[in-house]
């Protein structure tokens, strides 16, 4: 157990694992999903990339002459999906910001689930702007804050 220990302290001081922790909602579990799944930020295209890795971008499925119909992605990183949900769900309590955000999906018709996918899309972006650019929450959102508003 002391030996467990020792290894998430080594993880835990990695620099992007700081970067993650001043972000409001975020705990110690929930930064190390993301940047071990994550790895390399560097690696992915764009933002959109990334989100679509995370599966939180939707996907159109069209067969044939109809309309293409939403639906959800199957290849993603189940773990980032989840972790970025559970941040989410956070942030609806701990930032008043997130929580105008989901409580206006929400007065659009979205579903629960529909909402907090849309709310954990923002925050992918913002997390990823906070990994590739090396900045903490506060100045990274200051550069996403339309996304939120």
């Amino acid at each position: 157990m002391a030996e467990l220990d020792r290894q998430i302290a080594k993880l835990a001081a990695q620099p992007a694992v700081a970067l993650l922790l001043s972000m409001p909602g975020v705990g110690l579990r929930t930064a190390l999903a993301i940047v071990g799944d994550t790895s390399q930020p560097g690696r992915f295209r764009s933002t959109d990339h990334y989100v679509a890795y995370c599966g939180l971008a939707p996907a159109t499925h069209q067969s044939g002459g109809g309309t293409p119909s939403p639906k959800l992605r199957q290849r993603y990183n189940r773990h980032l999906k989840r972790a970025f949900l559970l941040l989410a769900f956070n942030q609806i309590r701990w930032n008043e910001q997130a929580r105008t955000y989901y409580d206006r999906k929400r007065a659009s018709g979205k579903s629960h689930w529909a909402a907090l996918r849309c709310l954990g899309r923002q925050l992918c972006r913002i997390v990823f702007r906070m990994l590739t650019s090396n900045r903490p929450y506060r100045s990274a959102y200051q550069t996403e804050s339309k996304t939120l508003t």
